[in-house]
């Protein structure tokens, strides 16, 4: 109990004092203060506003980026040079699923994905084909295929 009078009596001058100034504030600003005119003088600087400074200039003589095909009047076809029967036949992936990977420890560039392919539980390295599968890359969560031209990434699933 005597630790809270003494924390009343230092607060509440604190108190005071704080809502003093604030209505103090309050009342200066709804009366207004005159400013003497000579503090008005000494105050206000006069800004020298010289057009001896040159302004950079833009160079705008480049194309748009986002009207290139627009502004030449042309249309730009992508000619294909791979034969027409790899796009009309669509490439069906057989259902795969990567389980992870391993490392050796005595050869650490030896790294071996678990793939299983279809019913099929395959153990392949870099380079390898299986199914008409080559594998391409084998990393801790994911290993990249190519069927057939055709590149893929599959994401661990499974335990």
């Amino acid at each position: 109990m005597l630790k809270n009078k003494k924390l009343v009596y230092l607060l509440l001058p604190l108190v005071l004092l704080i809502w003093g100034l604030i209505f103090y504030r309050i009342y200066t600003n709804l009366h207004g203060k005159q400013v003497n005119s000579s503090f008005r003088k000494q105050v206000t600087k006069e800004i020298d506003v010289s057009n001896n400074e040159e302004k950079p200039k833009l160079s705008l003589n480049y194309p748009d980026p986002f009207l290139k095909s627009a502004s030449s009047g042309r249309v730009k076809t992508k000619v294909s040079h791979q034969p027409n029967n790899l796009h009309s036949q669509p490439i069906n992936w057989p259902m795969i699923t990567y389980r992870g990977m391993v490392r050796s420890e005595k050869q650490k560039a030896k790294v071996m994905g678990f793939l299983r392919v279809g019913t099929k539980d395959l153990l392949v390295h870099k380079g390898d084909v299986a199914h008409e599968l080559t594998v391409l890359r084998i990393a801790k969560d994911s290993i990249q295929l190519e069927n057939r031209g055709k590149k893929r990434w599959f994401q661990v699933r499974g335990r």
